[in-house]
């Protein structure tokens, strides 16, 4: 089957026969009655052993318990947040606050000696009004100890709590456009923001995803990415339980630590779906050594998601390159875009289909045009990132006239359907799903603050509007110069980078931080470096900016991989990013002449 799209910026999609919709309760309490012994979720230790397991039958007893237990301190409607260590305990809260009709609200595990953790459950609590903390018994009693004094709730250890078969009492079945999920995005930096996921927002997007990824009860899926995290939550819990396959749970700090053990543990549990963001694939390519790869066996994985950071065709092309040899096919790769605020994923293409790289003039870029690359002009490859459902629309609308632009210029990028959640929980920011384009007064868009365009009926994601850089009216993209940097000297190759706009005196100016890489460290010759990445950038971009050099790990990052631009530009302000000794340099940037 094809698709369709037309001029205007507008990408349809396939036509599909849907299921009735449900909610996550009808789904998880049929498998417990229809497979009650198949294995659902199995955590993995560091040695890619079954740490823990539960059967359908083991989750919907443990989500009694929890339910039977929290309605002791809250009523159907009240906000519950969840803190949990990895491992399943998560998965059994979650299910379990939705069998109590409350409403789960998925945070970070709390590092109580970290600076701010307390004051960031605190801010959230205060945001959504949350009535009870479900956590472990570890972080429970950290919580008593130093964090109840600052936003003080009920807490139920949901690992203590005695075993029975208790039956739900006087708890009804929740209504499809009952709210479902409250997800704090992981950008968020000021004010918490929290998406309002419906039942129904949950049931649209996982059958999209289903249906897209050609999953079915004889899918094995792999997840590392935390489950308080939109890509770890829907993709890696909720998709499996909603289809019936079994899905092997990992650690995400120990995949970062040792990405080999990703590649490994879909090589031991023969894995057909499992991904992350860009970064994951690059740290593999970059990290695993060749002994250790050639252990691996990747033929089972056939789809291979990609998302949640701009998709760089140079990161799949090395790592279907390195692992090749090993059964990985190209075909699996799946760039995709989405956020929480749709639910999770928002266009993505034909499962085994090639991923699209479209080599597209830089300079016109720079001016919101996508044009092919001509001889001599310098070149920028962008991925295609496939269509959305049939029953969701994506435009491309210019932010300032809220015009609708046509195919090959960008702009904001602007969705509406099903999966779209109900807002921000409060009313915070309420514009952002209040987008109107006056051919179209009837509908209501989210407007995602991300910028793209339409190659080919496939959307392709080009950056964020809040990071733009301006300099004498050309429009640079962070990504675009970052990438430039990381090119530049083997000391930085691979590692993570910000680039980002200070103010200056009539324009703005450029500041990138580098990380460098552990392994030159103690050989750095900082001031080689320096003048490699700005040499590097005035050829490349026609600014010279301004540099400073990180150590690993110092560029702050999202729950999801992304570098925090905004965090990295009050860092430099304050003057605590660099390593000892390594100041940035200080050129105004600026635009060169001839």
């Amino acid at each position: 089957m094809g698709h369709a799209h037309s001029a205007k910026g507008e990408v349809r999609g396939l036509t599909v026969t849907r299921s009735p919709a449900q909610t996550i309760v009808e789904i998880a309490r049929s498998r417990a009655e229809q497979t009650p012994a198949r294995t659902a979720y199995t955590f993995l230790d560091v040695n890619l052993e079954p740490r823990d397991t539960l059967s359908y039958e083991q989750l919907d007893r443990c989500a009694r318990r929890i339910a039977q237990a929290a309605r002791a301190h809250a009523v159907p409607g009240d906000r519950v947040l969840l803190i949990y260590p990895p491992g399943l305990e998560f998965v059994c809260a979650f299910v379990g606050a939705l069998y109590a009709q409350l409403i789960p609200v998925p945070l970070a595990p709390l590092q109580p000696r970290k600076s701010g953790e307390w004051e960031r459950v605190r801010d959230v609590i205060h945001d959504c009004g949350a009535r009870l903390l479900l956590t472990n018994a570890a972080l429970g009693d950290a919580w008593g100890c130093e964090g109840a004094a600052a936003a003080p709730i009920p807490v139920l250890s949901t690992d203590v709590l005695e075993h029975s078969d208790a039956e739900l009492v006087q708890l009804g079945r929740p209504r499809a456009q009952d709210v479902a999920l409250i997800q704090y995005t992981s950008g968020s930096t000021s004010r918490p923001k929290g998406a309002v996921i419906s039942h129904a927002n949950l049931t649209a997007n996982l059958s999209f995803i289903a249906r897209r990824f050609g999953h079915s009860p004889n899918s094995q899926g792999l997840i590392w990415m935390p489950a308080y995290h939109d890509m770890g939550l829907i993709g890696g819990i909720l998709q499996p339980l909603f289809c019936g396959f079994p899905v092997a749970v990992m650690s995400p700090l120990q995949v970062l630590q040792r990405p080999a053990l990703w590649l490994e543990a879909v090589t031991r549990y023969r894995a057909t779906s499992s991904g992350g963001p860009n970064f994951a694939f690059e740290l593999c390519t970059r990290r695993i050594p060749e002994s250790r790869a050639a252990q691996l066996d990747l033929s089972s994985w056939d789809v291979a998601f990609c998302g949640a950071e701009p998709v760089r065709i140079d990161v799949l092309d090395a790592f279907a390159a390195r692992f090749g040899r090993v059964g990985f096919r190209r075909t699996a790769f799946y760039p995709c875009y989405g956020m929480a605020e749709s639910t999770l994923m928002i266009t993505g293409g034909h499962k085994d289909s090639q991923p699209r790289a479209f080599t597209v003039d830089a300079e016109a870029l720079s001016a919101g045009r996508i044009e092919r690359a001509h001889d001599g002009a310098r070149e920028i490859s962008v991925v295609g990132c496939g269509w959305p459902d049939e029953d969701s629309i994506v435009r491309i609308v210019d932010a300032t006239t809220h015009r609708v632009v046509p195919d090959g210029v960008v702009g904001e990028i602007w969705v509406c359907g099903p999966s779209v959640g109900q807002g921000y929980w409060g009313g915070a920011a309420a514009d952002a799903f209040d987008g109107r384009l006056a051919t179209e007064p009837g509908l209501r868009f989210l407007r995602t603050g991300d910028l793209g365009s339409v190659i080919d009926g496939e959307l392709v994601v080009t950056g964020r509007v809040k990071d733009m850089v301006i300099v004498r009216g050309r429009n640079l993209y962070p990504d675009d110069l970052e990438l430039t940097s990381v090119s530049s000297h083997e000391a930085v190759a691979g590692m993570p980078c910000a680039a980002f706009a200070l103010p200056g005196l009539g324009t703005e100016r450029v500041a990138i931080v580098q990380e460098v890489r552990r392994t030159h460290l103690r050989s750095l010759d900082a001031g080689a470096v320096l003048a490699a990445i700005e040499k590097r950038v005035i050829e490349a971009h026609g600014i010279s900016p301004s540099v400073a050099l990180a150590a690993p790990g110092q560029i702050p990052r999202t729950t999801s991989g992304k570098v925090q631009r905004g965090r990295c530009r009050t860092l430099w302000t304050e003057g605590t990013l660099g390593i000892a000794g390594v100041p940035p340099t200080h050129n105004a940037s600026k635009e060169l002449t001839d």
